[in-house]
């Protein structure tokens, strides 16, 4: 038995196929920014260059258990995704 704390997913380690990983409301790689808003809402924790744009959500009381999804500024899709939880 275990705990898990934390996943952590890019888009260049699912290209080969074989493993999907889903978030809640269905995000995954490649879901567009739009629809990863529309799900999650709009967060103050923003960060954007010339490469991706990366948008944090936090837990209410626990800093340490966020979600964070990176989308792509040229593609408009998301990149990267992490789930962190080592609040309680």
């Amino acid at each position: 038995e275990c705990i898990i704390g934390g996943v952590s997913a890019y888009d260049s380690d699912l290209e080969n196929g074989g493993l999907s990983v889903i978030f809640p409301g269905g995000v995954q790689m490649g879901t567009p920014k739009e629809e990863v808003i529309t799900k999650y809402g709009e967060t103050e924790d923003f960060y954007e260059d010339e490469d991706y744009s990366s948008y944090t959500w936090y837990a209410e009381n626990a800093y340490y258990s966020y979600c964070e999804i990176d989308i792509d500024v040229e593609t408009g899709l998301v990149c990267s995704m992490f789930m962190q939880n080592y609040g309680e």
